[in-house]
């Protein structure tokens, strides 16, 4: 799975609000990239603006020898925008940057997660255009783990040095709350953030 820096890794365990996407389309190297998000308005984001489109992408996962799996990203195409880049432009091995960006209950952006992809394919229908992605390892800003990343569960030895924990219990659960229960969560081994057993961007 994915390893993420100390500060991405306090970030996922202090989110309890929201989770925008934000894609940007690099077409043209000499060009400023084309922004979009999957929120339903139109957001900015570090002086940026990115604009409220159908957009998705498939989760990344494994197979069973480790290698990771290819991502696909779906745009809608009804009104024929992201069709004129395919056109005019060749997209393949183009590079595709998704921002994970966090906010909290309070609305206070956390920052973001980035990851980059290359585009390995195209696809384009009526109603909307699949890239079929790999990961671009040369821009990704984490590293490649040998331990996998639970959501709920801390991987980290109780009472161990990452863990921290120095109260008077003897036992621990290894769970979110538990964590929380004893007051400890900065250290929690896990990442609450991600919304399932399998990292998400």
């Amino acid at each position: 799975m994915l390893i993420l820096t100390k500060e991405h890794t306090e970030m996922l365990q202090s989110a309890e609000g929201m989770i925008i996407n934000l894609y940007e389309l690099y077409y043209d190297l000499t060009a400023e990239p084309v922004r979009f998000t999957s929120d339903s308005q139109d957001v900015d984001y570090e002086g940026q603006a990115y604009y409220a489109q159908t957009i998705k992408h498939s989760e990344i996962a494994y197979n069973t020898d480790g290698s990771m799996q290819d991502v696909t990203l779906s745009i809608g195409n009804a009104e024929r925008q992201i069709q004129y880049y395919i056109e005019r432009y060749d997209l393949l091995h183009k590079q595709v940057l998704i921002k994970q960006v966090y906010i909290n209950a309070a609305g206070e952006v956390l920052g973001h997660i980035p990851a980059s992809f290359i585009i390995k394919a195209v696809r384009v229908t009526r109603s909307q255009a699949d890239f079929t992605m790999s990961m671009g390892f040369d821009v990704f800003r984490a590293t490649v783990p040998a331990r996998r990343i639970f959501a709920r569960f801390c991987s980290l030895a109780f009472r161990g040095v990452d863990c921290g924990y120095h109260g008077a219990e003897k036992l621990c659960s290894k769970s979110f709350a538990d964590c929380k229960r004893k007051g400890n969560v900065r250290n929690f081994g896990g990442f609450p953030g991600v919304k399932s057993e399998r990292l998400y961007f």
